[in-house]
């Protein structure tokens, strides 16, 4: 096969719309490991989010989580994590007072906030998904929804001074401009970047230098995979970074149009067997 290695997004992606993975998506990462082939999960969810997924789905490979800010190995242990300066926290906690917009900060796998709200109250049940129609074991959910939570801060910067391991943030609003609002962080924030996983119904942060292309380089090397040899499969602004360092770069159906301009190939949505026909491709 020309290519041995597959960095697969989660939400709109891998996952369909009801937030479950089609069988036949999964028999055809079977069928690539069966080749030879590795796959892995690049997700902005949290570590555990996708190592739950990742545990259902049978897939025993690195991960690559946080929009690449950290890296796990098939087991578990951490290969590698970017978080915020200190002065690039305060900045944007700054920043979103500023722009009366709400933030949450992820610190390994819980959720800091300052009030609990719409884009929050269900987070636990939404970050640790079901999975029913996937296969996923009641009782092995429970114990994933245990190690997860969130936190109510209503000082947040008080709370950053004794809590530098952040990795990644995301902000909310009733009525924010999300393209204006990352071209005002852009040109103001040097220690952070900032792309949207949902058409800019939201913006996620991460710390300068960190995103899922930076992390699929460092796996590939750490498994002595040719960079040119990498697939990435994607449906959206913060897949573009995988899209611009992969061998061979693959837009979900139901990506954004300029999603799909910075790719080599388009396959079907994730809601009409896109995973499944994506990698059939990369198999030829």
């Amino acid at each position: 096969m020309a290519y041995s290695l597959i960095a697969i997004d989660l939400d709109g992606t891998l996952l369909n719309e009801e937030k479950e993975i089609d069988d036949r998506s999964i028999r055809a990462i079977r069928a690539f490991e069966e080749q030879g082939g590795q796959v892995v999960i690049c997700s902005g969810r949290t570590p555990l989010a996708t190592r739950w997924i990742a545990e259902t789905i049978g897939l025993q490979t690195p991960i690559i989580s946080l929009n690449g800010a950290v890296l796990h190995d098939e087991k578990g242990t951490l290969l590698d994590q970017k978080t915020f300066s200190h002065t690039g926290l305060q900045q944007f906690v700054s920043f979103c007072e500023e722009e009366h917009i709400c933030v949450h900060l992820y610190e390994g796998n819980d959720l800091i906030v300052a009030e609990k709200n719409r884009w929050n109250e269900i987070w636990v049940d939404q970050n640790i998904l079901p999975l029913a129609q996937t296969g996923g074991i009641v009782e092995r959910r429970n114990m994933y929804l245990e190690e997860c939570r969130v936190r109510v801060t209503p000082d947040i910067k008080s709370w950053i001074e004794n809590h530098p391991a952040i990795s990644k943030m995301a902000v909310f609003s009733e009525n924010g401009d999300f393209r204006a609002i990352e071209q005002k962080i852009k040109a103001a924030l040097p220690d952070v970047e900032a792309a949207s996983s949902s058409n800019y119904a939201n913006l996620e942060i991460s710390p300068r230098g960190a995103a899922k292309g930076v992390a699929l380089k460092k796996l590939a090397a750490r498994l002595n995979v040719p960079i040119a040899e990498t697939a990435a499969i994607g449906d959206n602004f913060n897949d573009i970074s995988m899209f611009q360092c992969a061998g061979m770069s693959i837009a979900m159906g139901n990506a954004p149009e300029l999603v799909k301009a910075a790719s080599h190939h388009v396959t079907a949505s994730n809601n009409e067997n896109g995973i499944e026909e994506a990698i059939t491709f990369l198999m030829k």
